[in-house]
């Protein structure tokens, strides 16, 4: 499926193996309102997991909820004193309802917690009236935080450790669609939550170049170490080695691979410092085929487009990969009134010299004899 036909993903959901999850929650699919925006209907007193987030809601009554996943490169600032975050970051609002129907929310998060004497901190950033709120968890399992709910603006959970732990990651694979017989590819690291992925892939649906996910089964444990890449046959592979870092970047670093022969490759992801191995894929032909088919679009019987544009898609009508922070200043609607203003300036200045021209010979013709000044053109009217 090519890249810029895909709707955002969500994460791809693997607990920690080493400890027993017990969740007796209602599993609910939520209704893709708008990309990114998620909606469901709770029907009651409950506990709810979302099928697309891994986000649990526990509510006292009917509700409607809606949310959807940030971006921590807008929130990452805010994290000091060692604090790291440990799952992805949502907006949660219910809607037309008080937000204390809402009771807890639990955050799905990355770390793998086999190690019991990892000394661990859990708490979630809250962003309250635009300033940042460091609150305490009510408890974590070996993959959600829970936090009991206060009040509803953009909060994700955080971490602090003892010392370094392992977590939960995935390796994202993108060929380029280009000309024929051309085999160039991106290959991601990231931790294993809806944050990063989505930073990942809005970043590959923005490049200059289209690209076609290659879905391989992508998770692996990462630690925050550099990792390079190995291949076979031998490929063109940059940068030698990568970081994997917890660091907040809104662009993510990749490894760009390039195969002059057809497939198969095999692709190997190894710890630079121990050589081992934490992660393989092979890449096979049917892999680098784009079966996408483009949708026709919807015309009505003059041949306009739809005017239904509910109101939570209105704001995706700007430039697809425009910066959602920025100012929303239109190019050429400032081009053009600076045109305008030089325009008007040069018609004062001409006006302007025009007079002057007139004033000076006028001038002339009070201080000069010649027959030409006598005539009566040169004459001042009555």
């Amino acid at each position: 499926m090519a890249v810029d036909s895909l709707e955002e993903q969500g994460p791809i959901l693997v607990p920690c193996l080493f400890l027993n999850q017990s969740q007796d929650n209602e599993l609910v699919t939520p209704r893709r309102i708008s990309k990114g925006r998620l909606q469901v209907q709770l029907e009651g007193e409950g506990t709810y997991e979302c099928s697309v987030t891994g986000l649990v809601f526990e509510v006292s009554e009917r509700v409607l909820i809606r949310y959807s996943v940030l971006s921590w490169s807008k929130f990452g600032m805010f994290l000091r004193d060692s604090w790291r975050f440990a799952g992805p970051i949502f907006n949660v609002d219910c809607v037309n309802s008080p937000s204390s129907i809402l009771t807890s929310i639990q955050f799905p998060h990355f770390l793998c917690l086999a190690d019991p004497d990892s000394e661990m901190t859990f708490s979630v950033l809250h962003m309250k009236d635009s300033c940042p709120v460091i609150e305490p968890s009510v408890d974590h399992s070996g993959s959600h935080v829970k936090w009991r709910v206060s009040s509803l603006s953009p909060v994700g959970p955080i971490v602090q450790s003892s010392k370094p732990v392992e977590h939960h990651g995935v390796v994202l694979v993108y060929k380029e669609l280009a000309l024929e017989n051309s085999y160039s590819f991106r290959i991601y690291l990231a931790t294993n939550n809806s944050s990063d992925i989505k930073d990942i892939w809005n970043e590959v649906r923005c490049a200059n170049k289209r690209y076609l996910k290659v879905e391989k089964p992508p998770t692996c444990k990462l630690d925050e170490k550099r990792y390079r890449l190995m291949s076979e046959p031998e490929g063109d592979i940059s940068p030698a080695d990568l970081p994997f870092t917890l660091a907040v970047t809104k662009l993510k670093g990749y490894f760009e691979v390039f195969f002059e022969q057809p497939p198969p490759f095999k692709v190997s992801l190894v710890e630079t410092e121990s050589d081992k191995t934490v992660w393989s894929a092979t890449i096979r032909e049917g892999d680098c085929v784009d079966n996408t088919v483009e949708k026709p679009r919807k015309l009505t019987n003059n041949r306009k487009r739809s005017t239904s544009t509910s109101e939570e898609e209105l704001p995706k009508k700007r430039r697809r990969c425009a910066d959602e922070s920025g100012d929303g200043l239109n190019t050429s609607i400032v081009s053009f009134a600076v045109i305008t203003v030089v325009l008007f300036l040069l018609s004062c200045c001409s006006v302007a010299l025009n007079k002057t021209l007139k004033s000076l010979t006028f001038l002339c013709c009070l201080q000069t004899e010649c027959g030409q000044c006598r005539s009566q053109t040169c004459r001042p009217s009555s």
